[in-house]
């Protein structure tokens, strides 16, 4: 199987893999074994591709050892947890039938504490249950990621229950998204919020609904290839695509006819007439391939139609009747509050309103980062807090407005709340001392000219973890600063009042590199929301290495 992914790989001259490890359950491998064969996958791969390796479990098998076997060897984790007890027990006991949820949480609460291994959860729905029980659940726990599951069905064998009670399901999506949509929007679901980014034409990153294309392919443990396991579910062998990693490569696999009919039900022409006629078939594209099937096979609409065009619907509904709602204070602020939008438009004439609009910022973010500052000294007492505190308000009030003050008070503030801020790579930071002194360093060089260029402080890599990588401190650094003075210097040439405003406006620069770019990948530089005010760019050196 390593063979066979690796010469496929330098074959299509990939630049990234992934492989899952999926069952039945892949702990019962032994944790040991997974790490070694992930070892093994990552050795076989060509010089600069990255293969990613993960698993799905029920997380009965997971232990703090095991857990700390699969960290090592960085294998993601992903949950299947139903909710609480109460559901999560209607369909996963043990054989015994003995109640699996006591092991499925405490599975939970240690990748809590592996933020790193830890890919996310994936609950499936069960229309009987309140779904206020299970988006509490979740809602109250942090998350990298939740998705939430119909249960597999077809035309053959549909939806359970729906035969009494048509609305069943309908009923339970749509309470579930108006009780995400109006108390946990901050919960990661992936189900509502790609079907809200399906509404607004974004494209679809899950095969449930949308147009797309087949990305995977299944070896099961005997060696043979198969297409999508869950089209197991619509006939015998249906997945199955005639041949092995012994016999056949991976791009002989890819090219089996079954695979090419799959990837034309993921458009438009492989859709049932009555799904080409349906006015939300961008969004829904026929809902996902195995509910479609019937005896005569994939050309029907999801078993699932009414249950996804309801939804689809409600959730345009909500979104319009929100944006209605939010419409006076946007025409508002497009009509300036009276500020002059041509003037503002200009670095030369908009100064005194960019000035004016960041002393506003500034009475808002002081009393801020005092009461976040104020709240962690007296909780830790704190020897940094309290020295800051006490200098006059003024010195606070003129950093609060960096970007690491922002960082380090939302952190604090969100800490606070029970619901921390989630890093590129899926950790949770911290407001802690080393945050603070990053702060002091500010209040002491508050008066230097700006923008810092590359300046060692940690809050301003907190936002990305493991995918971003800092510029080293040295000689690399030393001449992506001297470029960056260059462009700076040839800004303030071009036009004086515009350097003057981005001065005022940028008070950072940090020089990165992004380790899972695609050599070609132009999207540096950037901003990042959660730093305002500081503008992650690649060097000149490092955009001619990649």
């Amino acid at each position: 199987m390593a063979a066979r992914i690796s010469e496929y790989v330098a074959g299509q001259q990939l630049q990234h893999v992934s492989v899952v490890f999926h069952g039945g359950e892949p702990l019962l491998f032994g944790s040991s074994r997974l790490a070694g064969l992930a070892a093994e996958l990552r050795a076989a791969m060509p010089d600069g591709a990255r293969c990613d390796v993960s698993l799905q479990t029920n997380g009965v098998l997971l232990t703090p050892e095991t857990l700390g076997v699969l960290a090592e060897a960085d294998i993601g984790v992903s949950l299947s947890l139903d909710g609480p007890q109460d559901v999560h027990d209607l369909h996963r006991l043990t054989p015994s039938g003995r109640s699996s949820h006591h092991d499925s949480e405490q599975a939970l609460e240690l990748l809590a504490a592996y933020p790193k291994a830890f890919a996310g959860v994936i609950a499936v729905i069960d229309p009987m249950t309140r779904p206020r029980d299970v988006l509490s659940y979740f809602g109250g726990r942090v998350l990298p990621a939740l998705d939430l599951l119909l249960p597999d069905a077809t035309h053959i064998r549909p939806p359970a229950g729906r035969d009494t009670d048509p609305d069943l399901y309908t009923r339970w999506l749509i309470e579930a998204f108006d009780i995400w949509f109006d108390e946990l929007p901050e919960l990661p679901l992936r189900m509502f919020d790609s079907l809200l980014g399906a509404v607004c034409r974004q494209p679809s990153p899950t095969d449930a609904f949308g147009f797309g294309d087949v990305s995977l392919l299944t070896i099961e443990t005997d060696g043979s290839y198969h297409d999508l396991d869950v089209l197991k579910i619509t006939a015998e062998g249906r997945s199955a695509l005639g041949m092995n990693v012994r016999n056949h490569s991976v791009a002989q696999a890819c090219s089996a006819p079954s695979l090419a009919e799959h990837s034309r039900l993921l458009s438009l022409e492989g859709l049932s007439a009555t799904c080409r006629e349906c006015p939300e078939v961008t969004v829904c594209g026929g809902g996902a391939v195995p509910h479609r099937y019937a005896e005569d096979g994939f050309d029907h609409p999801s078993v699932y139609c009414d249950e996804l065009l309801a939804l689809i619907s409600h959730i345009r509904q909500r979104l319009t009747r929100t944006l209605e709602a939010a419409q006076p204070a946007a025409n508002a602020r497009r009509s300036g509050n009276g500020v002059d939008l041509a003037a503002f438009d200009m670095a030369a004439t908009g100064s005194a309103q960019v000035t004016s609009m960041m002393m506003a910022w500034a009475d808002q973010a002081s009393p801020a980062l005092t009461a976040a500052m104020r709240a962690y000294r007296d909780a830790r007492s704190d020897e940094i807090a309290t020295k800051l505190l006490t200098l006059p308000s003024g010195d606070l009030a003129r950093i609060a407005t960096t970007p690491s003050a922002v960082l380090w008070t939302r952190l604090a503030k969100a800490e606070t709340t029970g619901k921390p801020l989630q890093a590129l790579d899926g950790s949770y930071p911290h407001a802690d001392a080393t945050g603070l002194a990053s702060l002091s360093w500010l209040v002491q060089h508050a008066d230097d000219e700006r923008p810092y260029i590359h300046r060692d402080d940690p809050l301003l890599r907190l936002p990305f973890g493991e995918p971003i990588a800092f510029l080293p401190f040295g000689q690399d650094a030393s001449r992506g600063r001297a470029a960056v003075n260059d462009a700076l210097e040839l800004i303030g040439r071009y036009d004086s009042a515009l350097l003057a405003e981005l001065q005022m406006l940028c008070t950072e620069i940090q020089l990165v590199r992004d380790k899972s770019a695609h050599p070609d990948k132009t999207a540096w530089p950037q901003t990042v929301i959660a730093t305002p005010g500081c503008y992650y760019v690649k060097s000149p050196r490092e955009r001619k290495s990649e």
